[in-house]
């Protein structure tokens, strides 16, 4: 073993350019052995482990759970409001979701699988009518879509809500191959 050292010790610097290295570098770590003679651990027989990529990816998902953690959430009291400062304006929202069914139905056919093309819509709706600029309602958009097929519907909904500042409109729109019934729901909250 002191053969080994005295080897070591005769390369030039390598192994403060490791001790430095790894004093800077978090990442890595370094095992030092002690001499059972005179008790001092010696830096000749250091030796360096680079991490793995599992370990590395591991510390760095921690170190963004800790920054996560320490944003602090900002909480608002309540404004005790009893009236809107804007009403939910019927006129407007119409006009907004008949242009919005007009735009995207007038050249679809219906098929069995427009599930997702009613939530999609839906969600675009919704953002419309959002960019209105109602800000104190809670928007709830209910579609239905169907074949056409010489047929008969009647989509009905019932609410309980004050009449004063909760309001709704009502679209129907159809082309040759399909209906829809576009229903929007505003509900005032504090």
């Amino acid at each position: 073993m002191a053969n080994v050292a005295k080897k070591l010790s005769k390369l030039p610097n390598r192994q403060t350019s490791a001790n430095s290295e790894s004093s800077k570098r978090s990442d890595v770590n370094v095992w030092s052995t002690v001499s059972s003679e005179s008790g001092e651990s010696s830096a000749t027989s250091s030796r360096v482990r680079k991490p793995s990529a599992w370990s590395t990816v591991a510390k760095r998902l921690l170190a963004q759970k800790t920054q996560e953690k320490t944003v602090v959430k900002k909480h608002f009291e309540n404004t005790f409001k009893t009236s809107p400062d804007t009403y939910f304006d019927t006129k407007k929202v119409k006009e907004c979701v008949e242009e919005t069914l007009y735009l995207r139905l007038k050249n679809e056919t219906y098929n069995s699988k427009c599930g997702n093309l009613c939530a999609s819509l839906a969600e675009i709706i919704k953002a419309r009518v959002k960019e209105l600029g109602f800000t104190r309602h809670k928007l709830v958009v209910y579609l239905v879509i169907g074949p056409m097929q010489e047929q008969g519907i009647k989509v009905a909904s019932r609410c309980v809500w004050d009449v004063n500042y909760d309001n709704f409109i009502s679209v129907q729109f159809s082309n040759k191959h399909m209906y829809a019934v576009a229903s929007v729901f505003a509900v005032y909250f504090d």
